[in-house]
């Protein structure tokens, strides 16, 4: 059995709930455990690559799939 994850988070209203591509710091510091557990993160937007990609750095994630 394979026991690889994965999560898509969306930004706008739940990881930046005020729609600011601001993250809070309890929410960067969980992220950044995933990691270590074996948890692949991913930001699925509707916003750019260029929007995102300073939010992707930020929060250390593995990928970005943006849906335009």
């Amino acid at each position: 059995m394979n026991d690889n994850k994965i999560v898509f988070f969306d930004l706008d209203g739940t990881l930046c709930p005020n729609n600011d591509l601001k993250v809070n710091v309890e929410m960067i510091e969980l992220l950044k455990t995933f990691p270590k557990r074996g948890i692949l993160s991913v930001i699925a937007s509707g916003r750019s690559f260029y929007e995102t990609k300073p939010l992707l750095e930020t929060l250390e994630l593995d990928a970005i799939q943006n849906m335009i």
